[in-house]
């Protein structure tokens, strides 16, 4: 498959991720993953997160990888 194939699909499979009501108003996040290959799931959960109220969202990630140029 090739690496724009990866990153539809990728995208596709994030934006299933939902997250139950929850208030975290003001609240500061920090998501940690292991791998981040093209940010989609940081992103998807960072914008859950805020749309929940959370004042501040970081990521904290141990390792990326390099994406090939389209």
């Amino acid at each position: 498959a090739s690496d724009v194939y990866k990153r539809q699909q990728r995208m596709e499979n994030v934006s299933a991720y939902s997250i139950k009501n929850t208030d975290l108003s003001g609240r500061k996040i920090i998501i940690c993953d292991d791998v981040c290959t093209t940010g989609s799931t940081i992103n998807r959960c960072a914008e859950l997160l805020k749309n929940m109220g959370a004042a501040e969202v970081y990521a904290a990630v141990g390792t990326t990888t390099k994406l090939k140029k389209e």
